[in-house]
């Protein structure tokens, strides 16, 4: 017969800066941030599971709030023994990455109002969080420790104009729409230290703009002489790319009673091949970005937590503050790093019902990078942002 449940969420979160706007065009005070989600599960047997969640997100100009499956998959668990579990799960299935990517997507699993951006970037949530595919999963149990092993692969569709914007900062004459994901995550409990995990993931992806548009004769030549006078513009007229990112991070989590102790290292090699500019051919690029936080949270009592992040972020390790891309491409150096401070606390007026806040100050822009509507070249290097959200589970 089975046996069922269903959970849901909603929160809403005003913004204000006075230095960047975060993810939209305008400075100042925003409430277009706020998140409607309905997730269920359906046990029908001890090996059999089906589980969906479909959401609603506002995210400034990043998300319009229409409503999308964030995962809906079939999990068949179908070896289980004393210390090792093995199964698979088939559909849209969410990534085993880093230490909190699979429950990001739930307000009061989140350390804060946002997970660390210098890890998983908002401007590309829906690609990192899951995948149409196949999902293998096994654990075991041995003398030394808890392992746990997951590999995936898939395809997943990219909404939105985000991937131009981070590799080009322009919205190009196609999209780079669908990413072809293949990733894995190696997770280790020590038994001598049961409160630390450690985990290494790696996701390998690729995609290529499609759908570029035609330029007419005169259109090129405008195109050229846009250019030559700027030549910041060049990423709007792409009409061909290839970008493949090769994703490693390592996490570490250490939980004393009523503290919560993480650290992550991001790299990122990234390839950029088969360039065309107008036709034209361009060089192949690889950069290396790299990133890393460090975190704290203190449990209090039941009703208050507090949290302190620092964290970092460079595009390229090899050009740390963007004096080269802005020498090379005439665009902002402030949008290639990003290093800061966020100190921020939830309050639980109940079990589920909370209120987040955190502050942060920051030098660098890298982490806002990904909106259409964001000015990339009036972005200052050191900014603010005070974030306050409500949020309910049920």
């Amino acid at each position: 017969m089975g046996e069922g449940r269903v959970n849901g969420y909603v929160s809403q979160a005003a913004v204000h800066t006075h230095d960047n706007a975060f993810f939209e065009a305008d400075t100042g005070t925003s409430f277009n941030f706020r998140e409607l989600g309905i997730n269920g599960s359906w046990q029908f047997s001890p090996q059999v599971r089906i589980a969906a969640q479909a959401v609603s997100r506002r995210l400034g100009d990043l998300d319009d709030g229409d409503p999308k499956l964030d995962f809906a998959l079939l999990d068949y668990h179908f070896y289980s023994a004393e210390s090792s579990n093995v199964g698979v799960r088939v559909g849209r299935t969410k990534n085993a990455y880093g230490i909190y990517n699979q429950t990001r997507d739930v307000p009061h699993a989140r350390p804060g109002v946002l997970v660390p951006q210098a890890i998983y970037f908002e401007s590309i949530r829906d690609a990192l969080l899951s995948v149409d595919g196949v999902n293998f999963y096994a654990d075991a149990y041995r003398g030394a420790g808890e392992f746990a092993f997951e590999v995936y692969g898939g395809k997943r569709k990219v909404e939105g104009s985000v991937v131009e914007n981070l590799m080009f900062q322009a919205d190009t004459s196609g999209d780079f729409g669908t990413a072809d994901v293949l990733g894995g995550r190696i997770g280790f409990v020590p038994a001598a230290v049961p409160e630390l995990e450690l985990a290494v993931s790696a996701i390998d992806v690729k995609m290529e703009l499609e759908d570029v548009a035609s330029f007419s004769p005169l259109e090129v030549g405008q195109a050229f002489l846009d250019i030559v006078a700027n030549p910041s513009t060049a990423g709007k007229y792409a009409t061909s790319a290839t970008i493949e990112p090769f994703v490693q991070l390592l996490s570490a989590q250490y939980s004393p009673q009523g503290w919560v102790l993480t650290a992550e290292y991001l790299r990122v090699d990234i390839d950029l091949t088969n360039v065309e500019i107008l036709g034209q051919p361009q060089p192949d690029n690889t950069t290396k970005l790299e990133s890393y936080y460090l975190q704290a949270e203190w449990q209090l009592n039941d009703h208050l937590s507090l949290l302190s992040r620092y964290e970092y972020l460079t595009f390229d390790k090899t050009d740390r503050k963007g004096e080269v891309y802005q020498a090379t491409t005439g665009r902002n150096a402030f949008t290639q790093y990003t290093s800061g401070i966020t100190l921020g606390g939830r309050w639980y007026f109940t079990p589920d019902m909370s209120l987040t806040a955190e502050y942060g100050v920051f030098e660098g822009a890298a982490s806002l990078v990904g909106a259409n509507s964001v000015n990339y070249d009036q972005l200052d290097e050191d900014w603010e942002v005070f974030i306050l959200q409500f949020s309910f589970h049920f």
